[in-house]
C-alpha cells in the first residue's frame, strides 16, 4: 500500500474492465430479450433493493 499511483491505476483499470463487460453483456441481452422487458426486471429488481434496505437486510 505504498504507493498510492499504482492503486489507483490498478482500480480504475478494473473499473474500464468491469464496464466493458456491462456493455458486452447489455448489449447481448438486447439482442435476446426485448427493451421493456428488461426495464420491467430492472423496476422489480431496484423496488426488492429498496424493500430490502428498509428491512435492514
Amino acid at each position: 500500500y505504498n504507493s498510492p499511483h499504482l492503486i489507483f491505476a490498478g482500480a480504475l483499470l478494473a473499473l474500464g474492465l468491469i464496464s466493458l463487460i456491462g456493455i458486452f453483456i447489455g448489449k447481448k441481452l438486447c439482442e435476446v430479450v426485448p427493451l421493456s422487458k428488461i426495464k420491467l426486471c430492472a423496476g422489480a429488481l431496484f423496488i426488492l433493493f429498496g424493500i430490502m434496505f428498509l428491512a435492514g437486510y
